[in-house]
C-alpha cells in the first residue's frame, strides 16, 4: 500500500504517521484500487478528479479501480489496513504552493448568459474586484482550474458548470484538476492567490512589451533583417 498527497496534479508519497489535513486530497494506492480521499474543505469536484486520476493512469500504464471517499464517509473498506489522523487545515495545497511562486499563465473567463440564454465566456482582466455574485468566474492554469460561483448567480451550479468545463478543456489531452470555490466560502489565502496571479500576468505581459534591441533583434526572421537595414 502507498500513500500520496495530490500536489499540483502530481503526486507525493508519505511516510508514516500519515495525516491527512481537511483542506486537502489524498490517494491510498491497494493492489487493485486507488482511493482518493477528499477534504471536506478540499473544494474539490469529486466527478473531475476521476478523469483526472484515469488520465494520471494512462500515461503511466497502469490500470486500478478508482474510487473516491470523503471525509467522514469513508467505507469499513477503506479504513481497514489505514491507519491516519485526519488535522484541520487551513490553507489548501495548492494555495500553500502559490504563495512560495507562480510559473503558470493563468486565463480569468466570465460566464454569463446572453438575451437568447445562451451561455457565453469571456477571457477577462485579471482581478478580485471584478468578481461579481450574480456572475461565475473560471481561473485555468491548463492542469488545474477553478471555478468561483457568485452568491446571487442563476446558472446551474452542476450542468452549467460542466457545459463551462468542456468548452474550455476542448482539445486537451489531459483533464484538470478542477476546484469549485462558493462565494463567502473561499478557502483562506484564495484572493491573495488571484491578486497574485494577476501581477504575474502584468509581468508577463510588461515582458512581451518590453524588449531589449538584442532580444527583439533575435525574434526578426531573415527578410525582416534585410528590410531593417537602409545601407
Amino acid at each position: 500500500m502507498n500513500i500520496y498527497h495530490v500536489e499540483r496534479s502530481g503526486l507525493k508519497q508519505l511516510e508514516e504517521p500519515y495525516k491527512f489535513f481537511n483542506c486537502d486530497i489524498y490517494a491510498v494506492e491497494e493492489d487493485s484500487n486507488f482511493w482518493i480521499w477528499l477534504g471536506s474543505k478540499s473544494n474539490v469536484d469529486g466527478k473531475r478528479i476521476v478523469a483526472w486520476a484515469s488520465t494520471l493512469f494512462q500515461e503511466q500504464n497502469k490500470k486500478f479501480n478508482i474510487k473516491i471517499t470523503k471525509e467522514l464517509e469513508e467505507p469499513p473498506e477503506f479504513k481497514k489496513n489505514l491507519v491516519y489522523e485526519v488535522v484541520e487545515g487551513i490553507t489548501p495545497c495548492f494555495l500553500k504552493f502559490m504563495q512560495k511562486k507562480i510559473e503558470l499563465d493563468y486565463h480569468l473567463y466570465k460566464v454569463k448568459r446572453d438575451e437568447k440564454g445562451d451561455l457565453k465566456i469571456l477571457e477577462t482582466t485579471i482581478d478580485y474586484n471584478v468578481f461579481k455574485s450574480d456572475e461565475i468566474f473560471v481561473i485555468d492554469g491548463e492542469k488545474e482550474i477553478f471555478v468561483w460561483i457568485g452568491k446571487r448567480s442563476t446558472l446551474d451550479e452542476e450542468q452549467d458548470v460542466e457545459k463551462i468545463l468542456q468548452q474550455i478543456e476542448k482539445g486537451r489531452k489531459y483533464n484538470p484538476i478542477v476546484f469549485r470555490i462558493k462565494q463567502e466560502e473561499e478557502p483562506e489565502g484564495f484572493n491573495e492567490f488571484v491578486t497574485k496571479i494577476a501581477y504575474h500576468k502584468n509581468v508577463l505581459g510588461l515582458r512581451k512589451v518590453i524588449q531589449s534591441p538584442k532580444e527583439e533583434e533575435k525574434q526578426l526572421t531573415k527578410e525582416e533583417k534585410k528590410k531593417k537595414k537602409w545601407f
